[in-house]
């Protein structure tokens, strides 16, 4: 039977329910709606050969979005100071930690614990290369010869002939190291055919090994893993997905808690 490990789920972090909530959560109004109208209406106003050759990418108060992506993913996010309300059901095989599987993608819930929380647009920007790390795994998932394998999310530090140098995290920590690339390495740049001159230092990709790498608590699960077996250039950094960065998902860093946990924890 073949194995297929890509996206284990870890659980929260042990002192995640500990946090003590703050007496107040400052009042903070956001104008990210409006100001993202504006440049969509201006924008819109450009020639379709300007759009392409731009990438479209928008700009607001709130941070930079991608209006087009290769995977078709969408991510809504709102909030009333108090909770934030998210859509990611358009994301490929969408999922979040702390969730139930049945957990309704159209709206996910997280309490917002105290200032500072994460922003809407740094929230935003997590869930898309969620929804990134989701169809990359997707798309592995469709190929024959690279079933039996696991994905990091990764930048390239450096391309020497057959070898690349890699970074990956492990327990909060950046981490680097030189593999080679297998003799029928495969190389994508978002979802596209692409060739290993394609690779660029300062890239974020996905990489693939074979399935023999462990997930044991304090261990590095690419210890014993000398080669890789293909590369996919991404759109988003994927180390900082909340499955795809395997251990930078912990909500209590970003002051916000699944709303159902939430309640269960501290409604009397």
């Amino acid at each position: 039977m073949n194995k297929y490990t890509v996206k284990p789920r870890r659980p929260l972090t042990s002192n995640f329910a500990e946090r003590t909530l703050k007496d107040s959560i400052a009042a903070k109004k956001y104008s990210r709606q409006r100001k993202f109208a504006m440049q969509l209406q201006k924008i819109l106003k450009q020639p379709a050969g300007a759009l392409a050759a731009l990438g479209i990418v928008l700009f607001s108060a709130a941070g930079t979005y991608a209006a087009i992506n290769w995977f078709n993913g969408h991510v809504g996010v709102k909030t009333d100071n108090s909770i934030m309300s998210i859509d990611i059901s358009s994301c490929k095989n969408a999922w979040l930690p702390g969730f139930p599987d049945n957990q309704d993608m159209h709206n996910v819930q997280f309490k917002i614990l105290g200032e500072p929380h994460i922003s809407q647009a740094d929230l935003t920007h997590d869930l898309l290369a969620q929804c990134e790390y989701d169809a990359v795994t997707d798309f592995y998932h469709g190929k024959q010869e690279t079933k039996n394998i696991d994905l990091h999310g990764s930048k390239i530090l450096a391309v020497d002939n057959n070898a690349v140098t890699l970074s990956y995290l492990l327990g909060g920590k950046t981490m680097s190291k030189q593999f080679q690339l297998s003799p029928d390495a495969t190389f994508y740049n978002q979802g596209v055919a692409a060739k290993m001159s394609d690779l660029k230092v300062g890239q974020t990709v996905i990489f693939a090994t074979a399935g023999q790498t462990s997930y044991l608590e304090g261990t590095d699960p690419l210890q014993n893993i000398t080669k890789v077996l293909s590369v996919f250039i991404t759109q988003y950094d994927t180390m900082s997905a909340p499955v795809g960065g395997k251990g930078s998902s912990s909500y209590d860093a970003k002051n916000i808690m699944p709303l159902d946990m939430y309640n269960r924890l501290y409604k009397k």
